[in-house]
């Protein structure tokens, strides 16, 4: 089986925060569930030359660029996600719409 690093980037942490903050009220409650989250997925740091370089990528949207080229720097194989707007660039896409796809990883 292989080994399998998961990466989030920094600035995703705090988007998920927000959604999950709409859903858990419990501030403990809360701060547990993002601590389980780390257990699962790595932070991937964003640098300035990664916010530099994502203006350079074909990519309309700014923050799946940052993603992008974060990606790029930590070499990852994958992206995974619901979208296709990273098929112009040189990643293996896995598009899901639900947990199948993780099968295949």
């Amino acid at each position: 089986m292989k080994e399998l690093s998961a990466y989030i980037t920094a600035n995703t942490v705090t988007d998920i925060f927000y959604v999950v903050r709409k859903h858990i009220k419990d501030k403990e409650a809360l701060r547990e569930t993002m601590q389980r989250m780390s257990t699962v997925v790595d932070v991937a740091d964003v640098l300035k030359s990664d916010i530099l370089k994502a203006f350079e990528l074909d990519i309309t949207d700014y923050e799946d660029a940052l993603l992008a080229r974060c990606a790029k720097r930590l070499k990852a194989d994958y992206i995974i996600t619901r979208i296709s707007k990273f098929s112009t660039l040189r990643f293996s896409i896995l598009q899901c719409s639900d947990d199948s796809c993780y099968e295949n990883v």
